[in-house]
């Protein structure tokens, strides 16, 4: 029976066309077998760079790509594309088989050669002047890592950043990441640990594609179907290629059998840090027994129902009831009720800035209310302090300006009054819950999972930290933890050391971005000058290496002389994007604040453009632009993205900056906060970004040097 192998290529291809084309394109590979794949409907071409390459008919305008089987009955479709289109890349491009990793790849073989002619020309004009970029890695260690022997040559000659990413645009997926690796400052070991795909033990035979289909090199850019209904549940959502496509990197981490502790994973936007920890999910799911239940959370609640949503995509109900999808807060709340036997009260913000006022205004404090807040949270909470004296003893990393005695009994006497103005009330933060809910769980011989999946994991408090610690009992595969530190939005700082979270030897670091536009992601790095960033333990963490195998268009920014003028700007710019294909649920707008965000969603009401606010769920099947607060937008991803009202005065914003006479350390990290909330926010876009402003820009756009 005829086999069909489909490529991440076609499902690119696919998630771009109109919903009509989508269909054919489904009932052709659906029925593949009964009609064009099988039989007289496929086209051979004229002098291919693959003899076995083939168009096979889609309607008039659009034609697949199709790689014939020379024998056997292995047929893979590789890209859907307008008419001539589909000719010119059938005639480039060659299927063939890697002899290092023994993967399947795709080798646009015109693209390269003439690639590798203005390498060389380049590399004559500027030999004198620049040292080749891969002059320290030898030809035995480049092959060994995947790059196959008819691009050393270009590796050879290459000695600049931009002749790496044009190269990197034209080769298989595996063979760019190890380039991109080695460039960013990795040895060719530790490319071998963490990215180079393990050759097979056997000799590659490079006619032998059905092997070549079994082995991790070829499942970043293939599939291979087994019947008509997993065929319909793959082109349902076409844009879903994780569920099927991932990279043998996030593999390897996701999939490893056991971890003799805690696993700790970092990495930049866009490099799938969510999408290990939701297929570590499904194989911690496939390996517990039904009596081992799974906790998967993150900081922020909007999050839990999308993770919730794309559990179920990726392994059905089962892998959804079999995981608990909860944010941290929530999750505090219910083990405090538990343990006490009913609903614990929260403390409003409102509530507690109040209670803090009145605690100032008892005890005569020398501080206000900020600096009390953030010196109970950061240092008494952090450590679990519950007594004076250990608060004199206790440092205070992370805060600025030093406390003699006289100031901390003063900020003590404060904590106390605050303690007592919560009593009165019976209400306590989502703060105090969580460490309350890991003494109660410190005490439990049964602990209530058998594995924890922690998402977000630069913007925990180490009180919460403290509460997931005692969820699962320490063993083998109890927590994988997934975080950036490059997207810390928030005040939290922790060493997972220190709260009982050792992962010495089982950190892995991603570092190529698949999300979001390489001229995207270039401009939002530029945002993060200056800031300092650490890998969830204490150590320093560093951009270098991390960069985009996606290329398009480049971002674009609007000055406006009102806010009026800049909704009708944004309005603007959503049309033309519908004009191009588009659809209201691939578009957001994201604001710095909720009176900003109220504007938009007036705006479009009145020029009668579908929108939601983004609050709690987010409901991805609803055919409306979606609206948000930059905080809100965490975690999530669109196609096109309008960082909206970037104006000085808003972004960053005021009442956000912690005073530099107060604090002077929590000054920077507050600065630091505003310009990782702004990265996370353009770097929600795929294909494109559009920054907008009202009167003078903000000084995180003007520092880029993209707007005066």
């Amino acid at each position: 029976m005829p086999r069909l192998v489909l490529s991440a290529g076609m499902f690119r291809d696919l998630g771009r066309m109109p919903h009509d084309v989508q269909t054919k394109v489904a009932d052709l590979v659906v029925n593949f077998d009964q009609q064009a794949f099988a039989g007289a409907h496929l086209e051979p071409l004229h002098a291919p760079k693959d003899p076995q390459a083939r168009t096979v008919r889609i309607d008039n305008f659009w034609r697949g790509v199709v790689r014939a089987p020379e024998q056997g009955d292995t047929y893979f479709l590789l890209r859907i594309m307008p008419h001539d289109d589909a000719y010119a890349w059938a005639k480039r491009n060659r299927l063939r088989v890697n002899p290092a990793t023994g993967g399947i790849e795709i080798v646009d073989v015109v693209e390269v050669e003439e690639a590798a002619k203005a390498i060389e020309a380049g590399a004559s004009a500027g030999a004198a002047a620049t040292v080749p970029m891969f002059a320290a890695v030898s030809d035995h260690d480049l092959v060994r890592l995947g790059v196959s022997q008819d691009v050393l040559p270009l590796v050879r000659n290459m000695r600049t950043d931009d002749q790496l990413l044009a190269l990197v645009a034209l080769l298989p997926l595996n063979q760019g990441d190890v380039l991109l690796h080695l460039a960013g400052g990795a040895s060719p070991e530790e490319v071998w640990a963490q990215i180079a795909i393990a050759g097979p033990k056997e000799v590659v035979d490079p006619e032998d594609l059905e092997a070549a289909l079994e082995r991790d090199a070829s499942g970043a850019e293939f599939v291979s179907v087994t019947g008509p209904d997993e065929l319909v549940d793959i082109l349902s959502k076409p844009l879903e290629l994780w569920r099927v496509f991932l990279h043998p990197t996030q593999r390897r981490i996701a999939y490893r059998e056991t971890y003799n502790g805690p696993v700790r994973v970092t990495g930049g936007a866009g490099t799938g840090k969510t999408v290990v920890a939701m297929h570590r999910a499904k194989a911690l799911g496939e390996r517990l027994g039904a009596d081992q239940p799974i906790l998967f959370t993150t900081f922020t609640k909007n999050l839990t129902s999308v993770i919730a949503r794309n559990l179920e995509v990726l392994g059905g109900k089962a892998l959804r009831n079999r995981v608990t999808v909860v944010n941290v807060d929530r999750l505090a709340s219910q083990v405090v009720r538990d343990a006490e036997g009913s609903q614990p009260r929260i403390l409003s913000n409102v509530e507690e800035r109040a209670a803090w006022e009145k605690a100032i205004e008892v005890t005569s404090s020398a501080f206000d209310v900020s600096f009390l807040q953030n010196e109970y949270e950061q240092v008494i909470l952090a450590q679990a302090i519950t007594s004076r004296d250990e608060y004199l003893r206790a440092a205070r990393p992370g805060r600025g300006g030093r406390l003699d005695r006289r100031h901390r009994v003063n900020v003590w006497e404060a904590v106390e009054a605050f303690g007592a103005e919560q009593q009165q009330t019976g209400k306590r933060t989502f703060l105090q819950l969580a460490l309350e809910a890991a003494g109660y769980l410190q005490t439990r011989s049964v602990k209530p999972y058998a594995a924890v999946i922690v998402d977000e994991a630069q913007d925990l408090h180490p009180a919460q930290w403290r509460m997931l610690r005692a969820m699962v009992a320490e063993g083998p595969n109890d927590m994988f933890v997934v975080g950036d530190a490059y997207q810390r939005i928030y005040g939290n700082r922790t060493t997972l050391s220190k709260v009982g979270i050792h992962v010495v030897g089982r950190s892995f670091r991603l570092r190529i971005n698949y999300r979001t536009t390489r001229q995207i992601l270039n401009w939002a790095v530029a945002l993060l000058e200056g800031v300092e960033a650490d890998n969830l333990d204490g150590e320093n963490e560093s951009l270098a290496g991390y960069r985009s195998v996606l290329t398009g268009g480049q971002p674009s920014f609007a000055g406006c002389t009102n806010l009026s003028s800049e909704t009708k700007a944004v309005i603007k710019w959503v049309a033309t994007l519908q004009g191009q294909g588009y659809t209201n649920n691939e578009i957001a707008i994201a604001c710095r604040t909720k009176d900003i965000r109220d504007d938009f969603l007036a705006a479009f009401k009145s020029a009668g453009i579908p929108a939601q606010a983004i609050e709690g769920d987010l409901d991805a099947e609803a055919s409306a632009v979606s609206v948000a607060t930059m905080h809100r937008m965490k975690g999530l991803e669109f196609r096109a993205v309008a960082v909206a009202h970037c104006a000085k005065g808003s972004v960053p914003l005021p009442a956000a900056i912690v005073p530099e006479n107060v604090d002077a350390k929590a000054h920077a990290q507050s600065l630091e906060a505003e310009r990782c909330l702004l990265f996370v926010a353009c770097t929600r876009a795929r294909d494109a970004l559009l920054v907008t402003w009202s009167g003078q820009p903000s000084e995180f756009l003007v520092a880029t040097g993209a707007v005066e």
